[in-house]
């Protein structure tokens, strides 16, 4: 197994993931118009995120705002294409 931020997957070799259960993942491409204060709706996605432990939340704010997000460690950060 092999860790990539809050996310376990299976190594390369693994061939499946035969020792855990897929787990789902919900992911938000975060439209926020580059607002700093919109960051403040994290710590709601973070309670919603920890009442639901069997589904993985991650969010992905405009590039400008990925280390303002990330600073805040309350959910796993991705990024937008």
């Amino acid at each position: 197994m092999r860790r990539a931020g809050a996310f376990l997957y299976p190594a390369a070799n693994d061939g499946g993931m035969s020792d855990m259960a897929r787990r789902k993942l919900v992911a938000g491409n975060w439209k926020m118009n580059g607002s700093h204060a919109a960051l403040a709706e994290l710590d709601a996605i973070a309670a919603a995120a920890r009442a639901n432990p069997g589904i993985d939340v991650a969010i992905c704010p405009p590039f400008t705002l990925i280390a303002p997000a990330a600073a805040r460690g309350d959910v796993p950060i991705g990024a937008q294409d």
